[in-house]
This record gives C-alpha cells, sequence and structure tokens, in this order.
C-alpha cells in the first residue's frame, strides 16, 4: 500500500482493464493518485511508453515494481507448448528485465529508488505442474541479486517479495 505513503500508481494490465481499475478505483478512495495504462511488459516499446506516461504525469518514477506473472501450463511439463514456455518467461522474466531497464535512468536520477520485484516461494520448494512458472520465478530471483550488487552502488535496492499462494 504504498499510495498511502503519498507514492502515485500506475497499474499496468495487459488483459484485465476491470481489474485495474478496480484497483485504481481503490487506491483513489483511499485518497491516493491513480491511473491504468495497458501494456505487455514482454514488449520493450510497450514498457517505454508506460514509464514516459508515468514520469510525464507524475514528474519522476521512484519505485518499481514487477508483479507481472503468467502462467498457461497446470499439466505435466511434457505437454507444457514451447509457445506456453516462451510466453511465461517473456511475462515473468523478461518484462521484470524490461521495465526495470525502462525505469533505471529515472530511479539514477533521482539518486535513489527501490525495485521490488515479486518472486515466488514455488522457486524454493517446487511446484508440480508449473515448470515455466517456477523456472522463471527462479531467474527473477537471479536477476535480483545480481541487479542489487550492480546498481546498490547507485542508491538504488534491489529486493524480492516470495509470497506464498494457499
Amino acid at each position: 500500500m504504498l499510495f498511502r505513503s503519498g507514492a502515485a500508481v500506475c497499474v499496468d494490465y495487459a488483459t484485465r482493464a476491470e481489474e485495474a481499475e478496480r484497483t485504481v478505483a481503490l487506491v483513489e478512495a483511499a485518497g491516493g493518485r491513480a491511473f491504468a495504462y495497458r501494456a505487455d511488459v514482454a514488449d520493450a516499446a510497450a514498457v517505454d511508453a508506460m514509464v514516459a506516461e508515468t514520469v510525464r504525469r507524475y514528474g519522476r518514477l521512484d519505485i518499481v515494481v514487477n508483479n507481472a506473472a503468467i502462467t498457461d501450463a497446470h499439466r505435466d511439463w511434457t505437454e507444457v507448448t514451447e509457445e506456453e514456455w516462451d510466453r511465461a518467461l517473456a511475462v515473468n522474466l523478461k518484462g521484470c528485465f524490461l521495465t526495470t531497464k525502462a525505469a533505471y535512468p529515472h530511479l539514477l536520477s533521482g539518486g535513489h529508488g527501490r525495485v521490488i520485484n515479486i518472486a515466488s516461494v514455488t522457486f524454493l520448494t517446487g511446484q508440480g505442474r508449473l515448470l515455466d512458472y517456477v523456472a522463471s520465478k527462479g531467474g527473477m530471483i537471479g536477476f535480483t541479486r545480481t541487479l542489487a550488487r550492480d546498481v546498490g552502488k547507485d542508491g538504488i535496492t534491489v529486493n524480492a517479495i516470495t509470497p506464498r499462494s494457499e
């Protein structure tokens, strides 16, 4: 609930406009500022446009939360298609990279910044029938650890949260 501390929020979505608008309404009802923006995080041009619009609206960008995730599989790993595998890694891992890369100059110009990656405890525990998802979240953990070392000197912190779904 970063908006309760004054953060203005861009709620990105690829396919669920109603859910994004509900989130915006909740933020605004609580006194915060937010807008919804449609962007496929696996598309660099779309991500660049989203970041540019966020900075245009709010004047700066201080925090990035990489939360986009999909899995189309939920079945035996031998049945996962190459297209499903590629799409899951494109959204869940490449999207994290592209969004952080687009935001980085703005985080850097502020002399500080935060990158928060929503990973998954499934990387640590494993979970059957979700190979694409779990592999991508494991990649996100490695991304987080390495990026933290690379940008810490710039005053930017990078962390991952590994929620457990029950």
